[in-house]
């Protein structure tokens, strides 16, 4: 009996033994997951690192171009927000993250082209404003509202009640400019006209929301002076560093992108936040780098529209750089690029060369002096006291006019507004051939001794306008020939117009009018934002119809082919005996 209870405390003892390892395993763990609980795993993170989290991935998804375009991302990031401004009443900075809900529900809006969407980002705006009325973003949220309220839903009226909310109630804020240019530009065009104020409110960079509770001392005392206002915080180096070195590797990134690097949107949107950093605080050391960054972008976008307009605001912020930082390292380069752009694209060699003396002139030891004296030299035939054949051939170049762009406005199916952009004053003539059998009507435009860019030279074939195709031949006396097919020609008128210079002809078929004398909205480029059109255009000019969707993304394109994505052999699927192609192919 005493050896069959010692064999059996021997048996307790060795399981005891096996299980004491996977036992002290498990009692560390529940330890570790204790410890960790306790030290937060209870709660979510802390609402100002949450709200900095979430911040840092609207900043990405922006960058991130697969990402950017899924809908899925800004829900969750709306969501994200909302959650954030829901779950911690005693925040201080909680209508920052209604804003920033509202921001990224805009963001999918601008991406989905849905009116709900749209709808959904101007009730958060509102609801902002009217829960926290006494917050400094209460009229940005009303302003952005508004906005989107007359470009999204039509809704001119309710965006009128909202601007006049922020007249009455924050007279003293930030965005009264820019709700003033807004109401005034909205009541121009009830009356068919189009306020100079709408280029202002259209150009409105989006500023960055400013926290209401920011982690920085109180007021000071002569803030509290300034009857309770807080005046805006300022905006660090650090900061400036980490938006231009985003802004660079943005900029990089587009130009090496062979598909977006001629889409309008993203050069302007470079060019604003270049122009953003560079206003933010022009006494900074990089302020030149900026303002430099900023026209080439400009630049950039230019050299994909061909518009004289765009080459004209780019010289204009070249220009900026040596007035206002005539020390810098790159005043030279502007200077240079400046003269480019005057001789190149602007048909004003004069100017060119006299940029390219004060480069000689003012920053004789600069890296830019050497090509400066090689263009000189190239322009003006001036090497060695004679001109020689390739200098000469560049001179004549550069004086002969040269059609930059060709575009058209369909205002209706008899009618038809043809616009020529030249870089100068050219000759012209035209000539009408009237339709006969088998043969469409033709107008032909001979311009004298003026050449023609290579993307107009390729000619179009146009559907559904009374323009059906232009062709361009070169004449044997020097000059080019545009011939115009029409449909029908009954009447038409030729004109010049000059700052910009252009040629506008203006075509009717039947019973149709000749379209007013207000200038053609461009169908290849926007000449609806050329700073220099005459002023009477101007007032005169209908809310602007995009034409096609060469004129949204600024390309200098010719056709668009639509791929329904099935038919013929391909019908798709089949549900309620309707095939997918014959959906498919009635979209597209």
């Amino acid at each position: 009996m005493a050896g069959k209870n010692k064999q059996q405390k021997q048996t307790e003892k060795a399981v005891l033994k096996r299980l004491a390892p996977p036992l002290a395993f498990l009692l560390a763990l529940c330890l570790l997951i204790i410890c960790c609980y306790d030290a937060g795993y209870s709660a979510l993170p802390p609402t100002e690192k949450r709200y900095a989290a979430a911040k840092a991935d609207i900043t990405s998804l922006k960058l991130d171009a697969k990402k950017g375009n899924l809908r899925e991302s800004w829900e969750k990031l709306a969501t994200e927000f909302r959650a954030i401004y829901e779950t911690d009443p005693s925040w201080p900075n909680r209508p920052a993250a209604l804003f920033r809900a509202a921001e990224s529900l805009e963001e999918l809006a601008r991406r989905s082209f849905a009116k709900a969407d749209a709808r959904k980002a101007i009730e958060c705006y509102e609801s902002l404003a009217l829960r926290h009325a006494d917050s400094r973003l209460a009229d940005d949220a009303l302003f952005r509202a508004a906005k989107m309220r007359a470009a999204w839903l039509k809704d001119d009226k309710g965006a009128l009640a909202l601007l006049v909310r922020i007249k009455s109630q924050y007279a003293k804020g930030d965005m009264l400019p820019q709700a003033l240019a807004l109401e005034k530009a909205l009541k121009a065009s009830v009356s068919g006209r189009t306020a100079p104020e709408a280029r202002q409110v259209a150009a409105a960079d989006k500023k960055d929301v400013v926290e209401d509770q920011p982690a920085a001392p109180a007021r000071s005392a002569a803030s509290a002076a300034r009857g309770g206002q807080v005046a805006p915080r300022a905006v660090s180096e650090a900061q400036l560093h980490s938006r231009y070195r985003a802004a660079k590797a943005r900029m990089d990134a587009l130009r090496a992108d062979k598909v977006r690097t001629c889409w309008r949107q993203p050069w302007e949107e470079l060019q604003a936040e270049f122009q953003r950093i560079y206003e933010s605080r022009r006494n900074w050391a990089l302020a030149p780098g900026a303002l430099f960054r900023s026209a080439a972008s400009q630049e950039a976008l230019a050299d994909c529209s061909h518009a004289a307009g765009d080459y004209r605001r780019a010289l204009k912020l070249y220009l900026t750089l040596p007035r206002e930082f005539p020390h810098s390292a790159l005043a030279d380069d502007a200077l240079l690029r400046a003269a480019r752009i005057q001789a190149g694209h602007l048909g004003k060699p004069g100017e060119g060369l006299a940029l390219l003396d004060k480069i000689t002139a003012d920053y004789p030891r600069g890296d830019m002096v050497a090509e400066a004296r090689a263009l000189r030299a190239q322009w003006s035939g001036a090497s060695g006291g004679g001109r020689a054949p390739a200098a000469a051939k560049a001179t004549a170049r550069l004086e002969k006019p040269e059609l930059q762009v060709l575009s058209w406005d369909s205002l209706n199916k008899n009618s038809v507004e043809i616009v020529l952009e030249m870089s100068g004053p050219a000759r012209y003539a035209t000539r009408l051939v009237k339709a006969q059998q088998g043969a469409p009507a033709r107008l032909y435009v001979d311009l004298e001794d003026a050449a023609v860019v290579s993307d107009v030279r390729k000619g179009v074939t146009v559907r559904g306008s009374l323009l059906q195709a232009v062709r361009v031949r070169d004449r044997k006396e020097g000059g080019a020939s545009l011939q115009f097919d029409f449909r029908d020609v009954r009447r038409f008128d030729a004109r010049a117009e000059d700052d910009p210079c252009r040629i506008i002809l203006s075509v009717a078929a039947g019973k149709a009018p000749l379209p007013r004398k207000a200038g053609a909205a461009a169908a290849f480029a926007s000449a609806g934002r050329n700073e220099a059109a005459p002023r009477t255009a101007k007032a005169n000019l209908k809310s602007r119809q995009v034409s096609n969707m060469a004129s949204q993304l600024g390309l200098t394109v010719h056709t668009v082919f639509i791929d329904a994505g099935h038919g013929g052999r391909d019908p798709g699927t089949s549900h309620n005996n309707i095939l997918e192609r014959q959906i498919t192919q009635d979209v597209a």
